[in-house]
């Protein structure tokens, strides 16, 4: 079984910038407005972070990271670079 932390390498950056804000609770319409993306296009990546995961739906998904102080850590610096990269 690969580990939680190696995971996040498998995801392209936007697909960890997605994970990041999944975290935090926010649904698909609400990810796609931060990040200027189509609803479409953040559903693939949704199901894209969802497959890497070695557990089955969202709520586990982000309950694992959440638990994950490495992976937590990671989101929370991913955030900070999204939240400086808005005008």
């Amino acid at each position: 079984m690969i580990d939680n932390f190696r995971i996040l390498d498998l995801l392209t950056p936007r697909d960890q910038d997605v994970l990041s804000l999944m975290v935090l609770g926010m649904t698909n319409e609400e990810i796609a407005d931060a990040l200027g993306l189509k609803i479409s296009s953040i559903r693939v990546r949704v199901f894209r972070v969802m497959e890497a995961f070695p557990v089955n739906g969202r709520v586990r998904v982000v309950l694992l990271c959440l638990r994950d102080e490495h992976i937590n850590a990671k989101l929370q610096a991913i955030r900070r670079k999204l939240k400086e990269a808005r005008p």
